[in-house]
């Protein structure tokens, strides 16, 4: 897929494995909200969310999740979603991601990544580390990135798709080389799973 580019948003471009990523953001990527309420909407883009504090309810036509504080919710590309304040205030920060497969590696990751991301149900995980109240220090003043800030945000950036991709392994068997992957299994799996 072709990296998407919005204009005055901050960019980042990064590699994990056969997986290139690139990350955007808005210039006030740190969010504080009485009322975070958003009309239904999609994206041709994953989105991605860090909620601080605050509850919000995330509304697709399958179901209704409640996400709350110290939680990260991946909501893959084109899925029609809406947004809405459970509890107030909120402070989050928000960001949308696309990938692309790199010849760098050969690996698997890419694959992985690409079914979370596409996989049309949203993911909450809410057994994260700090590495995400990290990227909420860092990001609290984005307006305009120098050298060191950005490469400080990559490496946290990294860390936590890492982070992510270690909770999805532990439903599979990623690493296992030459293995022929079982997409409908895979999502099976991961549509079951609880974070």
């Amino acid at each position: 897929m072709e990296p998407i580019n919005l204009p005055d948003y901050n960019c980042i471009d990064l590699s994990i494995g056969n997986t290139d990523f690139h990350v955007l953001f808005p210039p006030n990527f740190h969010s504080f909200e009485e009322d975070w309420n958003v009309w239904e909407h999609y994206h041709l883009f994953c989105e991605c969310h860090f909620l601080k504090s605050g509850d919000v309810r995330l509304v697709t036509a399958e179901e209704e999740i409640t996400f709350n504080s110290g939680t990260f919710c991946v909501i893959p590309k084109k899925l029609r979603h809406k947004i809405e304040t459970v509890t107030e205030p909120t402070r989050k920060i928000s960001f949308y991601v696309t990938i692309s497969k790199n010849k760098h590696s050969e690996n698997h990751t890419y694959t992985w990544y690409e079914q979370m991301f596409s996989s049309g149900k949203p993911f909450i995980f809410d057994k994260i580390s700090d590495t995400f109240l990290m990227l909420y220090e860092l990001t609290k003043n984005t307006s305009s990135l120098d050298f060191m800030q950005e490469t400080k945000l990559k490496h946290v950036f990294s860390l936590a798709f890492l982070e992510l991709l270690q909770q999805v392994e532990e439903l599979t068997v990623f690493g296992q080389p030459n293995l022929s992957v079982d997409y409908d299994n895979f999502l099976h799996t991961l549509s079951n799973a609880c974070f």
